[in-house]
């Protein structure tokens, strides 16, 4: 009752702010009352650097990532609940973030990607008292500026967007001044300047989340439809036949997720509220190909309002948010990494190290030998024995999650002829899309 209650108090109060909505889920509390205290950024316990927090810890942000390999932070909610049109990047080979020219129009609750042309483009949004805003703002990383763009035929706020493989922008979803859900789907070229209108999302949603996956299709992914059903909906727009499909629903309701998609081509549903009283820390990963979902390493801090991208070293980083629904919720900077490949959350990646014996110190012709291997957590091993008559033996695998990998052989009889009585031990691990390390030992043979 007390929701319903809060709901019906919330659509009398046109300009609320989205956060107010969304915190309205939970307990009945308006963020204009409280607004979320700034916390110290948490980071997650693993091998490596920590990762640096946002410096501007804000939630309802956008994030993109650039040509130039940094992520962009832009937009949001500042602890004031206050729009912001901070922009902020962060650079994962070093670790850091800088700060960038702002954008022309302060704003929460957008959208942002980056498109072929290599430039990011802000998307739709709302201002401080909630106004919704068609605007859209383009970003160039090499001269550091802002320019205006064509602005979206419908004012939104809450909405998604991902770039189709036919290169044009497709912003879906969100609300208007009145929290009243859309359906609509506009696409942008930006090579053109200008936006078409598309066929509507089949459930109108808000707070929502939006990937492209290697087919081509565009992902809606959950969302709510109104202040108080959080939904699990999957629909993915077919941009080649202007159509919607229902796809297998998330295992878990969401909103005010993040979603991504991996270089695996799988999509990776993110953080969220997963229902009325509840902030997710799930990571739910979604195959088009089989069209599945599957569990994933949960996100080390459970929050909503977060924003997400991906980087050309493989990993997804999650970032900003907030960690509670009260009015003194925790409004974060926190900075985390998800990395597909080993399906692990940690800090910034350590190099990789290889260390690597064989059970006896020397190979007998016909007797069993073991190489025991240690290594980065759960990376991928390959092991590569050559023998002196130029005949090898191989042995892929993973590593163990505290870095151990064993695999036996024999040298064969009556191999061994000859001045080369030694056999070539090569391992090389990878994680990621990090470059593979090799290291390799000769062995004599008695």
């Amino acid at each position: 009752m007390l929701l319903i209650q809060q709901a019906s108090k919330l659509s009398t109060r046109r300009g609320q702010t989205l956060a107010s909505v969304c915190l309205a889920l939970a307990v009945a509390t308006d963020i204009g009352a409280a607004t979320p205290n700034v916390t110290a950024a948490r980071v997650a316990v693993n091998t490596g650097t920590s990762l640096a927090p946002m410096p501007t810890p804000r939630y309802f942000l956008a994030a993109a990532t650039g040509h130039d390999g940094k992520i962009y932070a832009i937009g949001g909610l500042t602890s004031g609940g206050t729009a912001a049109a901070t922009v902020e990047a962060y650079n994962p080979e070093t670790n850091s973030w800088s700060t960038e020219a702002p954008m022309p129009t302060a704003r929460h609750d957008l959208a942002a990607v980056t498109a072929a042309n290599g430039r990011i483009y802000a998307i739709g949004g709302a201002t401080t008292d909630g106004t919704p805003l068609a605007a859209v703002e383009a970003y160039d990383p090499d001269s550091n500026s802002w320019s205006t763009e064509a602005p979206m035929p419908t004012a939104r706020w809450g909405l998604a967007a991902a770039v189709g493989l036919d290169g044009k922008i497709y912003a879906v979803g969100g609300a208007d001044s009145d929290s009243k859900t859309a359906g609509t789907l506009e696409a942008y070229d930006a090579a053109t300047n200008s936006w078409s209108t598309k066929r509507s999302m089949p459930t109108a949603r808000y707070f929502l989340a939006a990937a492209t996956g290697s087919d081509g299709k565009i992902y809606a992914v959950g969302g709510s439809s109104d202040p108080i059903s959080i939904l699990a909906t999957v629909e993915a727009y077919d941009p080649a036949t202007d159509s919607w499909s229902t796809q297998a629903p998330m295992p878990s309701t969401r909103a005010a997720l993040a979603a991504v998609a991996g270089p695996n081509g799988t999509i990776y549903a993110i953080g969220g509220a997963n229902d009325p009283v509840n902030i997710a820390a799930a990571v739910e990963a979604y195959n088009p190909a089989t069209n599945s979902w599957s569990a994933a390493a949960a996100m080390p801090t459970p929050r909503w309002g977060l924003a997400a991208a991906g980087a050309p070293n493989g990993r997804i980083y999650a970032m900003g948010g907030v960690e509670r629904f009260d009015g003194a919720g925790k409004l974060v900077g926190t900075m985390e990494a998800f990395d597909p490949a080993i399906n692990s959350w940690g800090a910034a990646p350590s190099p990789l190290a290889i260390s690597f014996k064989l059970a006896h110190g020397s190979i007998k012709a016909g007797q069993k030998q073991m190489v025991a291997v240690t290594t980065a957590p759960s990376v991928r091993v390959t092991i590569l024995v050559s023998f002196p008559d130029g005949s090898k033996k191989t042995k892929d695998g993973t590593a163990t999650s505290t870095g151990q990998f064993t695999w036996s052989f024999k040298e064969p009889p009556g191999k061994a002829k000859g001045q080369n009585r030694t056999v070539k031990v090569t391992v090389t691990v990878a994680s990621g899309s990090k470059p593979p390390k090799s290291a390799s030992k000769h062995y004599k043979i008695t």
